[in-house]
């Protein structure tokens, strides 16, 4: 675990309401984000404090029928490619599923972007996250467009 890897415990489902919470999604998304925004990295889904506790939750989520890696696979792509400013940016991300002490957990690779990606709010707003010393961070405006400068291209 490198400051470029991110464990989360779920991609979708909160334990205090055991359900799916767009909260908890939007963090998935706000992580993705900054990690294309920076050097790219890993994001793995079934870890709570560093040890592997599985998707079962998140696969709870899903009808009986539906509760496999290919559909997991399917929504986190759906999610991102609905969330994302840059829509086919989700095929670009390494998605695989290695059993680690005995459960399965979500890995996925996550490439450096070329251009800036934003996170599409519920309010068709956007915003840009980053990494900061190992932490999401959300940039305002003037800090998105020196970051931007400074990362993607020149801009007269």
């Amino acid at each position: 675990k490198g400051q470029n890897v991110i464990q989360k415990p779920t991609f979708r489902y909160n334990p205090k309401t055991r359900m799916a919470d767009k909260g908890v999604e939007k963090t998935f998304v706000d992580n993705i984000d900054s990690l294309l925004n920076g050097h790219g990295g890993a994001l793995q889904i079934g870890f709570t404090d560093g040890k592997p506790t599985g998707l079962f939750n998140d696969l709870k989520l899903f009808p009986k029928k539906k509760r496999n890696h290919e559909e997991f696979e399917k929504k986190l792509r759906e999610i991102l490619q609905n969330r994302l400013s840059v829509s086919n940016i989700s095929r670009d991300i390494r998605i695989t599923f290695p059993k680690t002490h005995s459960v399965y957990v979500c890995e996925m690779f996550i490439p450096k972007s070329s251009i800036p990606v934003y996170v599409i709010t519920k309010n068709k707003d956007e915003e840009f996250y980053v990494r900061e010393n190992g932490k999401l961070v959300r940039l305002g405006p003037r800090k998105q467009s020196e970051y931007i400068k400074e990362h993607f291209f020149d801009v007269d």
